[in-house]
């Protein structure tokens, strides 16, 4: 049984180390949480995880946890569909207790609390479970590791960066492989941005040298996200920001 959102990214790279922590962690603790700025692939990395080890569980269950309203949604969702009648005859509250009840008298489980923003909303839930694995995502990584195994993500190295641009874009060449390094120089590495670019090279089937061109009228290295800091958004805004002047 299983509500995961999509299959994972058909380009996967520069992750192996990270999804290898990510099975050891829960092979020693029932709870890990990825935290990373945003867009850098930290759900992404449980969707994988997910669809890679698929046989462990019986059940994967995907929860939106950004707040209180979600994390009690997310249960009860899941009741209604172990038992539809939870569905019409208890309130939302009920039937996340039904759920939390049918988890703790199972084993061979794998939640995943995805953008979880406050470690507060989140601990009584964890408190409550045991006999399967939860997986957390957070931009905040302050105060989870009393609660789970911290697994830190980073922007993507450049190699692996370089390989997501060019093989996403089938532009593979000698030539292209300066010109994606340049890309994904001017992008700070993050994997969001880079998914995005690569989505706008196809659509509008540039060359790479023509997509780092119309990048930098845009202000560039202020944008770019880093991994001690930049502002993630705002390199993806500034994507969005030359999309839409294409547009135009």
């Amino acid at each position: 049984m299983s509500n995961l959102p999509r299959p994972p990214a058909a380009m996967f790279v520069g992750r192996d180390a990270a999804l290898r922590r990510l099975e050891q962690a829960l092979a020693g603790r029932a709870s890990a949480v990825v935290h990373g700025l945003g867009g850098v692939g930290k759900s992404e990395l449980a969707l994988h995880y997910a669809h890679a080890c698929h046989d462990q569980y019986e059940l994967m269950w995907w929860i939106t946890a950004d707040d209180a309203c979600q994390i009690e949604v997310g249960p009860a969702s899941l009741a209604a569909r172990i038992c539809p009648e939870i569905a019409v005859a208890a309130t939302t509250c009920d039937a996340a207790g039904w759920a939390i009840c049918w988890l703790q008298t199972h084993t061979s489980w794998l939640l995943v609390l995805d953008n979880a923003k406050n470690a507060e909303h989140i601990q009584p839930l964890l408190g409550q479970l045991h006999g399967g694995h939860i997986v957390l995502t957070t931009r905040r990584d302050l105060g989870w590791h009393r609660l789970a195994t911290p697994i830190p993500l980073d922007v993507l190295a450049p190699v692996p960066a370089v390989e997501l641009i060019t093989a996403a874009t089938g532009r593979t060449g000698p030539a292209d492989q300066a010109t994606g390094a340049a890309i994904a120089a001017e992008l700070g590495y993050l994997p969001l941005a880079l998914d995005q670019a690569a989505a706008y090279i196809s659509q509008t089937r540039i060359t790479l040298d023509s997509y780092l061109t119309r990048l930098r009228q845009y202000p560039a290295r202020m944008h770019a996200a880093s991994a001690e800091g930049g502002d993630a958004q705002r390199t993806v805004s500034r994507l969005w920001d030359m999309t839409l002047a294409a547009i135009d």
